[in-house]
């Protein structure tokens, strides 16, 4: 176990001990979906830690097949973020706790996909080109706002993709009319970029 793996470990366990405060604390299990959602920020972060242990071991179309699967699930990690929408049911005197708990489910699972972004940059960086590896990059982030809109205002999962592909790709078309859809795009879109790029300068300094 790397010092990576411990760190998240780590993370994951204070989440769950908040978790587990607001739970005794409020007599509730409301903010329990979250740790499905912590689950779903995991997959990505996954997938890049395998494709990274391979060191490049694996054919192009192999990485083209298990990148496809990265892309899908990638939204889910800044997805948490939008989850900050629940604090509205929060009762007064409990809110100082579920600010806490959801930062800490959001920001633990935003960590997550930066650090897959920029594993799978890497990724794309030597089996192409940096060019290349910084369009994906744009795409990606982009893509992930897109995403979240997909998730927050239409509500379909990751794998409505294998369900209902058609209709998400019709909703997907519709949306081109949405300010809704353009602004979620466009406002999260840059920040995963720029949140991207802070982490894998602050990373790389000695």
């Amino acid at each position: 176990m790397n010092k990576l793996h411990t760190q998240i470990i780590f993370l994951i366990f204070f989440c769950f001990i908040v978790l587990i405060t607001r739970i005794i604390v409020n007599e509730s299990e409301a903010y329990l979906f979250l740790v499905w959602n912590l689950f779903l920020a995991l997959i990505p972060l996954m997938v890049s830690q395998y494709l990274s242990s391979r060191k490049l071991s694996y054919s192009k179309y192999k990485l083209l097949i298990i990148s496809g699967i990265w892309f899908f699930f990638l939204p889910n990690s800044p997805y948490i973020i939008t989850d900050f929408a629940h604090i509205v049911h929060t009762r007064p005197a409990f809110i100082w706790l579920d600010i806490l708990l959801l930062f800490s489910f959001a920001f633990s699972s935003l960590l997550f996909g930066l650090i897959s972004i920029n594993q799978m940059f890497n990724i794309f960086k030597q089996r192409w080109s940096l060019k290349i590896a910084n369009m994906l990059l744009i795409l990606t982030c982009f893509s992930c706002g897109f995403g979240i809109y997909l998730g927050r205002v239409l509500r379909f999962n990751s794998w409505d993709i294998l369900t209902s592909p058609l209709y998400i790709l019709k909703k997907s078309i519709l949306s081109y009319s949405s300010t809704t859809a353009w602004f979620m795009t466009l406002g999260f879109g840059c920040f995963i970029y720029i949140a991207v790029q802070f982490y894998s300068f602050s990373s790389s300094k000695p």
